[in-house]
């Protein structure tokens, strides 16, 4: 149904849509590349990481605390495990979409070559 709603847009000039349809646009580009999808804050990307479950398998959450006192404070176990989990599965080849708020997107990150480098198989 779908499929074809944004087939003649450049982009650039997609304005004024309310957030399931935000989703449904981010969808329909995972059809040619992987997408990052990063939002202002914590709370909102988790509520379109958890709309863009409904139509498809291949999104990925990158969850940061929103305020650098409490990454250095504590750190969420949760969300750690969520974001290793997004970068093992960011290794391969495969088109995802990876939902993040904007203290995500500022996250430094390793080169994805010595992040599977440093990967350890326990058997």
């Amino acid at each position: 149904m779908f499929e074809n709603l944004f087939v003649k847009s450049n982009n650039k000039d997609i304005v004024g849509l309310n957030d399931e349809l935000k989703c449904i646009y981010v969808w329909n580009l995972l059809k040619s590349n992987s997408i990052l999808f990063v939002v202002d804050s914590l709370y909102e990307a988790t509520n379109y990481y958890q709309a863009l479950q409904n139509y498809t398998d291949k999104v990925l959450f990158f969850p940061m605390d929103d305020f650098l006192t409490s990454e250095a404070i504590s750190v969420s176990p949760e969300f750690k495990a969520e974001r290793i989990d997004t970068l093992n599965k960011l290794i391969n080849d495969d088109k995802y979409i990876v939902v993040t708020n904007l203290m995500g997107y500022l996250r430094y990150l390793p080169l994805p070559s010595l992040w599977k480098d440093s990967n350890v198989n326990i058997s």
